[in-house]
């Protein structure tokens, strides 16, 4: 499961937020405003995340964050090791996993992601590919059916993170102020400060 619910807090009693790149950390940095610092660990453009090498800065920065917002899907794939290696304690968003389920977002509805069951025989996923866990794989030489894991690319995939952020945000404090400002274009409801 992509959300995982546990209130932590950094050493100096605030929340802290790590993404894996620049991209989600954009994205968690406008739903948390200026009450959070978000720490993107792959900030430079021609850094490829696939081959990502993770310092033990960056190991500490995610055992120790109060979230983490990554891509998933084989792209990161150094935030799965450092999580399974931290124990999996550390709450999380993983934008490929909402991708692949079309929760979080309003802008879901009618969205095919190719792993719908109401395809065609021919065109539908084989049982064990339809149902198969992705968490773990090495990924290497591995297919997802032609789904791309580039999913920042997909509005409602970004909607999807910023609903998510919120709702964790919102659970790791709840006494946070209502909504401050509007945040588009990711949702018409979206807004800083956690709540959506």
């Amino acid at each position: 499961m992509w959300l995982r619910h546990d209130r932590r807090l950094g050493s100096d009693g605030e929340l802290s937020v790590v993404a894996s790149t620049n991209v989600w950390g954009s994205i968690a940095q406008a739903v948390a405003g200026d009450r959070i610092e978000v720490e993107s660990l792959i900030s430079e453009p021609t850094a490829d995340p696939h081959s990502y090498e993770a310092s033990p800065l960056d190991a500490a920065a995610i055992s120790d964050a109060s979230l983490v917002v990554y891509n998933g899907g084989g792209y990161d794939h150094f935030v799965d090791d450092i999580l399974e290696s931290v124990g999996g304690d550390v709450p999380t968003v993983e934008a490929f996993a909402l991708f692949e389920s079309g929760e979080h977002s309003d802008l879901h509805a009618g969205h095919d992601h190719g792993t719908s069951t109401d395809a065609p025989a021919s065109e539908a996923p084989a049982e064990d590919e339809a149902t198969h866990d992705h968490a773990g794989d090495d990924h290497a030489g591995h297919d997802h059916s032609g789904v791309n894991e580039h999913v920042w690319y997909d509005l409602a995939t970004a909607d999807a993170v910023a609903h998510a952020v919120a709702e964790q945000l919102s659970e790791l404090d709840p006494d946070a102020p209502g909504c401050i400002a509007p945040m588009p274009p990711l949702s018409m409801r979206a807004c800083t400060a956690f709540p959506m």
